[in-house]
């Protein structure tokens, strides 16, 4: 019985996490396309960006591979709201 119970918290747990990472996947794939339509309708009225000089990595560090993946994709969606903010403030108009 004790099993049993051990086995459906674990079905819950991987279902709770494989929904929680499709949504970060959906959430990250629909902030790059809004980035790139954003940039791309922008493009005729802003200054051309400034070169960016490369930051320097972060020291590797062990995560979970579900953490590593949640983190790997609000990194994303955090580079694609910083490219929509540096485009907004290049505008011309």
């Amino acid at each position: 019985m004790i099993a049993n119970l051990r086995e459906q918290e674990n079905a819950a747990r991987e279902n709770f996490s494989g929904q929680l990472t499709a949504l970060g996947k959906e959430v990250s794939e629909l902030a790059s396309k809004v980035r790139e339509r954003q940039s791309n309708r922008l493009a005729v009225v802003t200054r051309q960006p400034n070169d960016k000089k490369e930051l320097p990595g972060e020291a590797a560090a062990t995560w979970p591979p579900l953490l590593h993946d949640l983190r790997s994709l609000f990194w994303g969606i955090k580079a694609d709201l910083s490219s929509m903010n540096e485009t907004l403030d290049r505008l011309e108009i």
